[in-house]
């Protein structure tokens, strides 16, 4: 009987062909996976829903394309168009992160530049070029753009080229690579940075510097915030986005000058006002990660309680198959006795 159980659970765990079957468990029945791709990184699974093509990796969701019409992601275009209003014609351009490759396509069509794309899973790369070529554009084999299977940090570390503008697109914290973005040595990164646009700043090359990055409201809300970094905004603008009373002034001396004080405070505060933006960022991307994380516990303990019950199921099948094969036997052998009574002593024939 234990024999007859272990290989129905063999059976069972082989008729299972994982991960497809793991994901449609839990995947809406009328959605299509076209590819399943275990890498080193992550599982990278493709999907058609309707007229959507989608990326998942490890089970999240992180972009998709419309392939109704053959046509690109307004969300993924403009995350492609916008950064070049602010260049006007850039020779070299770095992008890390490369999705499905919209962004970086959108990109390609205002200079003729040299792209240098960063992207951490190679199973990625190869999805994106095999999935998402209309999509895309086929940017992955414009010859003008390299491919490059590496940490985006760890990339721009070691690089010793120069770009004229940098198109970074992190996805959701779950995802692999991501959290190195803002460890403590990215901080110390972005203090170099910090010093290289102050320095800029102050010596006219520069007009102006928006700094965007994520804000972090709530645990369960973070929203994409805009603010002027330098030249310094009034007490008027700064009042009235913080809520606060434009009519309300102080009474203050400096010493020994407000040019000197100025000079000696304006360095900390740059560096503190992106040290600011990017604790917001790493709130949000912890926010996030717990949210992921909360929702594939969840995931994964509804999957192991339904597959608990087909395992479960299976062995009680097992069990009561070989109780009715040996009560079918018995009555069997109890029929084939009963036919086969002995002749009476002393009968003649």
């Amino acid at each position: 009987m234990a024999a007859g159980a272990a290989l129905t659970a063999l059976l069972l765990c082989a008729s299972i062909r994982l991960p497809v079957d793991i994901y449609r468990a839990w995947l809406p029945e009328k959605l299509k996976i076209l590819e399943v791709k275990e890498g080193r990184v992550n599982d990278v699974m493709i999907t058609d829903y309707q007229q959507s093509r989608s990326v998942y990796l490890n089970a999240n969701m992180v972009a998709r394309a419309d392939i109704s019409k053959r046509k690109t992601s307004r969300h993924h275009q403009g995350l492609g168009h916008l950064p070049m209003l602010f260049v006007a014609q850039p020779k070299r351009v770095l992008g890390i992160a490369l999705g499905t490759g919209q962004t970086f396509s959108a990109v390609m069509k205002h200079a003729d530049a040299d792209f240098d794309c960063v992207e951490i899973d190679p199973v990625v790369i190869e999805l994106s070029r095999r999935w998402f070529k209309e999509q895309n554009e086929g940017v992955l084999d414009h010859p003008r753009v390299t491919i490059h299977n590496d940490d985006g940090r760890a990339f721009m570390r070691a690089t010793t080229h120069r770009y004229d503008l940098i198109v970074l697109e992190p996805l959701q914290a779950f995802t692999a690579g991501t959290s190195n973005l803002y460890s403590r040595e990215f901080y110390e990164d972005a203090r170099r940075i910090a010093d290289e646009v102050s320095a800029m700043f102050s010596e006219g090359r520069i007009d102006r510097v928006e700094l965007a990055y994520t804000e972090f409201v709530s645990l369960g809300s973070q929203k994409v915030a805009t603010r002027r970094f330098l030249p310094l905004e009034s007490t008027e603008t700064i009042a009235t986005e913080g809520s606060g009373d434009t009519d309300l002034s102080g009474a203050f001396e400096f010493e020994p000058s407000p040019e000197a004080v100025l000079e000696s405070l304006l360095p900390r505060y740059v560096e503190a006002r992106l040290f600011g933006a990017l604790l917001d960022s790493a709130a949000s991307e912890h926010a996030s990660r717990q949210r992921a994380m909360k929702a594939a516990t969840d995931n994964a303990e509804e999957l192991i309680t339904k597959l608990s019950r087909e395992m479960n199921q299976a062995r009680q099948d097992a069990i009561t198959t070989e109780i009715m094969e040996i009560v079918s036997g018995a009555e069997a052998l109890g029929s084939d006795n009963e036919s086969e009574e002995p002749a009476p002593v002393g009968a003649e024939h």
